[in-house]
């Protein structure tokens, strides 16, 4: 049970590595109630196998976003006003005019491996150069340049 673990552990860090990096691109004020889930099933996996899950998930995120309503859906439920956990006033619980799927997806997003094997800095580690690098890291970058 114990060998179990770190796949366990890894595929945690994975999703987190991709949710994180999926925030960056989106403005999640702009899709109003809605719920967007982004599934990849990767529990064990190189620094560039990572990476690519990354630039796909922006890319089903993008789609996904694509195919949300013009108008933003206003059922009783949803309109009704909730109440602020910090000032005990009553808020709308969704600000309709913030809604605008079109504009959500605030910026393109990639990402690349790269790591320090026997001296030498490398691009898109496969497993080989990932299992033995002195320094690896994931990099999540957007097309104006930030760094996820």
């Amino acid at each position: 049970m114990a060998e179990d673990r770190p796949y366990r552990f890894a595929g945690t860090e994975i999703q987190r590595l991709i949710g994180r990096s999926l925030r960056a691109a989106i403005d999640l004020g702009k899709i109003g109630p809605h719920t967007l889930a982004v599934d990849c099933q990767v529990l064990q996996a190189d620094g560039g196998t990572r990476t690519a899950c990354i630039s796909a998930a922006y890319v089903a995120l993008r789609d996904a976003v694509s195919k949300l309503p013009e108008k933003m859906p206003m059922p009783k439920m949803l309109s009704k006003s909730v109440n602020d956990p910090v000032s005990g006033a009553m808020l709308p619980r969704y600000d309709a005019s913030l809604y605008s799927p079109k504009e959500a997806m605030a910026e393109q997003l990639a990402a690349i491996s790269v790591g320090l094997v026997d001296g030498e800095v490398l691009l898109d580690l496969d497993y080989q150069d990932d299992s033995r690098a002195e320094v690896d890291m994931n990099v999540a970058y957007t097309k104006i340049g930030k760094i996820c």
